[in-house]
């Protein structure tokens, strides 16, 4: 009977955690189709670069890395290479730039509370289930992974240091 209630406890705070997320998107499909009377602003523009630039970060990332593990020779390696060089995780960076970049453009039609799923979004990629969740699987199974750690940012892109 615990497991059953579990389960129900576990399915609808799923739902509701898509909901919260997903409501930043409804609200820029609603809001901003009915948006006639104020022309695009700075904000829309900058969630739009930074959509395109998350998309880029993590299509380009995943792209890189089934390249990097379809190599033989790379079984066991760290990739540190591409994106990877400049971020240990630029998929999952480039997965929470998508959402802030919705996020800027629920803001310039005004709206604040749907933002909140972007930071949702974020503290879910790197507290629960992503960043967090596999630095600990990779720790345990590749040495040269701490290293990498010591020189690449975790999350945010930028120069290894030397």
């Amino acid at each position: 009977m615990i497991l059953i209630y579990m389960s129900f406890i576990q399915i609808y705070t799923q739902a509701f955690l898509i909901i919260m997320i997903m409501m930043t998107t409804f609200w820029i499909v609603g809001a901003q189709y009915h948006r006639t009377d104020n022309p695009l602003g700075i904000f829309d523009f900058a969630g739009v670069a930074l959509w395109i630039i998350g998309f880029t970060f993590e299509a380009v990332g995943d792209f890189q890395l089934a390249l990097f593990k379809g190599e033989p020779l790379n079984k066991g390696k760290v990739m540190d290479k591409g994106f990877w060089h400049y971020t240990r995780h630029p998929n999952y960076f480039g997965d929470s730039a998508v959402w802030w970049g919705f996020g800027l453009i629920c803001l310039a039609s005004g709206s604040y509370l749907p933002a909140l799923g972007s930071v949702l979004m974020t503290a879910l990629i790197i507290k629960v289930s992503g960043v967090a969740l596999l630095e600990k699987t990779l720790k345990e199974d590749k040495p040269q992974y701490m290293e990498y750690i010591e020189k690449t940012s975790s999350f945010i892109p930028w120069f290894p240091k030397k």
